[in-house]
């Protein structure tokens, strides 16, 4: 009873974002296909094609490539959208990334959820970067907004946050290498274990570049080198300049 404008149409001239893509029903990837392909299309109940020039950006959380393998994602679309394939390191695989993570999430909580906390107590921020995050950035959300709502002061404590992480770390999970007594509440020292984790994080990622490891801290390379030295980081260093990214 009414004529609509679709997602392609409104996306025209812009960009159409697919997220979960490999969850799309094997029907719709066969129109969808045709769309990239032909660059029109018709509103449900039309007699002509549209045109549009429409950016797809496409994500999914499991590999297409095995979707592919399994039959569930035409192979033809696929190479039809990974024209530029990028990949996502895992929080694991990106420590230094969780500091910045938790202040956004925190003042994030803090608006939706009406609570009002200011931050982390360094041992807590150091129990977060020894987890290994098998939920990536969804469970650290996850893990955040349940210890800002359980929260009884201003900043969050190792006590405040989700069981399964303090379990889990006690039973051997592998992570960075923070050495923080489970009793301690000096500041500096949670502050020094967790730098330490950062630099070491850093120079495995870097696979012990110091110009690199150090851009990737923010910090001089000057400085690195006297942090490696303070705190005695055995990683066989590399020189030169990182790589282009």
């Amino acid at each position: 009873s009414q004529d609509r404008r679709g997602l392609f149409e409104q996306a025209h001239q812009g960009t159409l974002f697919l997220d979960e893509i490999v969850d799309l029903p094997l029907l719709l990837q066969v129109k969808l296909l045709r769309v990239l392909q032909q660059g029109e299309v018709r509103r449900v109940g039309g007699n002509r094609d549209i045109s549009v020039d429409v950016r797809v950006v496409a994500a999914s959380a499991i590999s297409p490539r095995e979707m592919v393998a399994a039959g569930r994602f035409r192979e033809d679309l696929f190479y039809r959208l990974s024209v530029i394939d990028l990949q996502v390191a895992p929080l694991r695989d990106r420590v230094e990334d969780i500091p910045l993570l938790v202040q956004y999430i925190v003042a994030n909580a803090n608006r939706r959820l009406g609570t009002s906390v200011r931050g982390l107590h360094p041992h807590a921020l150091a129990r977060l970067m020894a987890w290994p995050w098998p939920g990536n950035v969804r469970e650290l959300q996850n893990a955040i907004e349940q210890a800002c709502v359980m929260c009884e002061g201003d900043e969050i404590g190792v006590d405040t946050l989700p069981p399964r992480l303090l379990s889990d770390l006690d039973a051997g999970h592998d992570g960075p290498d923070i050495d923080l007594p489970r009793d301690s509440l000096s500041i500096p020292a949670a502050v020094q274990a967790t730098e330490r984790a950062l630099i070491d994080a850093a120079l495995r990622r870097t696979s012990g570049n110091r110009t690199h490891a150090a851009e990737l801290l923010e910090i001089s390379q000057r400085s690195l080198l006297n942090k490696i030295q303070r705190y005695g980081i055995d990683i066989p260093g590399q020189v030169g300049r990182p790589p282009r990214r």
